[in-house]
């Protein structure tokens, strides 16, 4: 054979070798494992794909949660996210919530909070609360006052109880979670019981875990509903003579919180409106 056809067919078949070598997609496992393929098809969970060099054809399906990157033949790279966390499922969602705490009105204390998403699988609070507002219900009381704050940070609790393949909240906003809460209250009440006049005042830090579940309806409005446990400790100061035999000194009801002895079961159910709609930054996805 002529060497000049030599050469020419050595080339061809190195080019057709190399674009062989190049013309495949890689699959990066989260286990770090690499499969060469042929990508067909990305679902919302799936991937589809062929083998590289598989004469048969024959389609594979995988699990997205197992894949950490996939790096293109034309040299792109697309790096997996969890699914049902991407911000573009939220963009039309409203990410800011007034509420206001149903429970504590008829006590005539005013709570309100504000919480605002972060990203999908978590949002922040921060609450007021203003005593002595209303009518009020305390039996013997002839004037409360004083003021109280908080700040939480919800973690949802859809993730951890549902594959993450399958899951995805109907809101941004919606969905169980679980509240670490950190706040201070300051209130004082006088009471008056056959002209017998005497007042309690508290000061005290509050911390605790509040469990709850909040529902969105129509992207407009919040029902959030939440229990707790927490501790506290502080200042608590009365007149009364009898207080420390009933155990008033040092026992605290103060719109969403109540209890004695240093240990308080939070409860409340918010109603809210929802505003804001500017969308969640990419970044902060998960």
């Amino acid at each position: 054979m002529n060497p000049t056809y030599k050469i020419l067919i050595t080339v061809i078949i190195s080019v057709f070798s190399i674009s062989g070598m190049i013309a495949q997609d890689i699959i990066i496992k989260k286990d770090g494992s690499k499969i060469k393929a042929k990508i067909i098809e990305i679902t919302d969970t799936q991937i589809r794909y062929n083998e590289f060099r598989d004469i048969n054809d024959l389609i594979f399906t995988m699990d997205r949660a197992l894949i950490r990157e996939i790096r293109f033949e034309s040299g792109t790279k697309y790096k997996e996210e969890r699914p049902g966390t991407d911000a573009a499922y939220f963009a039309d969602d409203r990410i800011s919530n007034l509420k206001i705490n149903f429970f504590s009105i008829g006590d005539g204390n005013l709570i309100l909070t504000y919480e605002r998403a972060i990203d999908p699988g978590s949002s922040w609070e921060a609450t007021l609360k203003v005593y002595g507002i209303g009518d009020g219900t305390a039996e013997f009381s002839d004037n409360d006052s004083g003021f109280g704050f908080y700040g939480g940070y919800k973690f949802k609790l859809g993730n951890i109880f549902k594959k993450s393949s399958e899951y995805r909240p109907k809101h941004i906003l919606h969905g169980g979670y679980f509240r670490p809460v950190l706040g201070y209250s300051y209130s004082r009440t006088d009471f008056e019981f056959r002209s017998n006049r005497s007042f309690e005042k508290d000061s005290y830090v509050h911390f605790g875990l509040d469990i709850g579940k909040q529902w969105i309806i129509r992207n407009a409005i919040a029902l959030d509903l939440s229990i707790g446990f927490h501790y506290y400790g502080g200042s608590f100061t009365s007149d009364d003579p009898n207080a420390d035999i009933f155990n008033i000194s040092n026992s605290i009801n103060d719109g969403d919180l109540t209890g004695a002895e240093n240990r308080a079961v939070s409860f409340g159910f918010k109603v809210g409106g929802l505003f804001s709609k500017q969308g969640i930054d990419k970044k902060k996805t998960r």
